[in-house]
């Protein structure tokens, strides 16, 4: 199976990238409208029901003349409901009485710099306690959270997009409401670029709890001007705060069913744990890796171990080749049960977090004076050398080794130890002879793959002074 992060929603012109569709988190689902599901539409056809597929009846319905049109082969051959500016689809009343957290995503195009109104959950958004909303226009604001807004009741302001942003390209926006925070977050996806999360203010309001109101789409409740200009493709509306698996599980579907252009920082092609000594080993591969910095590992939710203390999650950059990666916790009691995750972050920053999860089940220590209870990389001696050096680990199981030795550039010099089989046991070594390197400081990185498959991996710096 393999796993992967950075989901880039950019839509090609190309055509359609195939790639494995996953269904939409189907817990608190309130609304969920689809453009390629609205039958018996035809290409400038009027919008008069879009029929909700979450189970709930919430259809978005219009009459007269204000009805959006339906257009076919927007993206990549999926069609899109368009709204010119007076348009609007009316919602019955979703009683949210009780929630304490809605989530919700539009997939979208905008065709001009002026407001644009996305969706709105209210009687009156300027007077009600418990309207919600997103827009996207280019007013300026206090609160921009890089090219939308993500409003809980009344005028605090729409966000900026550029007009070149608007008109070039979808985009997948999630706008979080949670009653028990003073703030909200909003992510935004430009042209396939992933926006950092950021935070607005909520207003005093937002101590109100969530309504039974009626929703629109395409413009503000009892208005029939300045509303959206543009094409919306899915709306999904949850009474929930999604988790971040599940929120990537969305942009996975959404990718998959709209031909998005793919592109992964990092693609997983395994990750494995298992009880040891008492401890947790865990271990993972990667496939390829772009512009990748490191990895940090989560135990039960909360972050233990990171790249920038923890030398063996140092990722590789940018890479087609496989990489195996380990780490150990050492602090998890015997008889417990424990869940661990991976999070990738790569050099601009972005954070990704992957929804694998592994549950291992730690087993009392039990001692064998014969063999090391664990992996163990010595210090390598001497060090500083000139123009050999040892060096010596343990390994509790039968491995395959590799010592590899990379300069301050991060490129590899030599080898002394390339898949070379080791029995289990202390006291192991290899020879790392410099006479062909020029004087400086090196990564020695040494990666063994044991026999249950358990990849362990250690580094250490030597100085070779000539």
């Amino acid at each position: 199976m393999r796993l992967s992060t950075k989901m880039c929603l950019a839509f090609s012109a190309l055509g359609f990238v195939p790639v494995v569709a996953l269904a939409q988190p189907a817990a608190g689902l309130r609304l969920h409208l689809r453009a390629d599901q609205i039958p018996g539409a035809t290409n400038g056809s009027l919008v008069s029901t879009w029929p909700d597929l979450s189970g709930n009846g919430n259809n978005a319905t219009a009459a007269g003349t204000d009805r959006p049109t339906f257009q076919t082969n927007v993206v990549n051959g999926s069609p899109a409901v368009h709204f010119d500016g007076t348009d609007q689809l009316a919602i019955p009343a979703i009683d949210l009485t009780g929630t304490t957290g809605v989530d919700l995503f539009i997939v979208y195009r905008t065709s001009t710099t002026a407001s644009n109104t996305l969706f709105e959950n209210s009687t009156n958004y300027n007077t009600s306690t418990t309207a919600f909303g997103i827009g996207d226009n280019d007013l300026t604001c206090p609160n921009c959270l890089g090219g939308v807004t993500v409003n809980l009741r009344g005028n605090v302001g729409y966000n900026q997009i550029s007009a070149a942003q608007r008109i070039t390209s979808f985009k997948l926006v999630e706008g979080l409401f949670n009653k028990a925070l003073t703030s909200g977050e909003a992510q935004l996806r430009i042209g396939g670029v992933p926006i950092a999360r950021a935070s607005a203010t909520f207003d005093a309001n937002n101590t109100n709890a969530f309504g039974n109101n009626p929703s629109f789409i395409g413009n503000r409740a009892g208005l029939t001007s300045g509303g959206l200009i543009g094409d919306i493709v899915q709306i999904l509306l949850y009474d929930r705060i999604l988790s971040a698996a599940e929120r990537q599980q969305i942009e996975q579907e959404v990718a998959s069913r709209l031909g998005a252009d793919v592109s992964l920082a990092v693609e997983l092609s395994s990750f494995t744990g298992r009880s040891a000594a008492g401890r947790v080993e865990l271990s993972w591969a990667t496939s390829s890796e772009t512009d990748n910095a490191g990895f940090a590992v989560l135990r039960d939710g909360i972050e233990i171990a990171g790249f920038r203390s923890t030398s063996s999650l140092v990722g590789q950059g940018t890479t087609a080749q496989t990489h195996r990666y380990g780490f150990t916790d050492g602090a998890v009691v015997p008889g417990r049960t424990y869940s661990y995750r991976l999070r990738s972050t790569d050099r601009s920053g972005e954070i990704h977090d992957y929804p694998a999860a592994v549950s291992v089940s730690v087993v009392e220590a039990t001692a064998n004076p014969t063999l090391p209870v664990e992996f163990t990389l010595h210090p390598a001696s001497p060090n500083p050398f000139n123009p050999t050096t040892t060096i010596r680990f343990d390994l509790p199981e039968a491995a395959t080794v590799s010592v590899q030795v990379f300069n301050s550039l991060g490129q590899l010099v030599t080898s002394p130890a390339l898949n070379r089989s080791f029995s289990a046991g202390a006291a192991s070594a290899v020879t790392l002879d410099g006479a062909g390197l020029s004087s400086g400081v090196y990564l020695v990185r040494m990666t063994a793959v044991g026999s249950s498959g358990h990849v362990y991996q250690q580094a250490q710096r030597v100085l070779l002074a000539k």
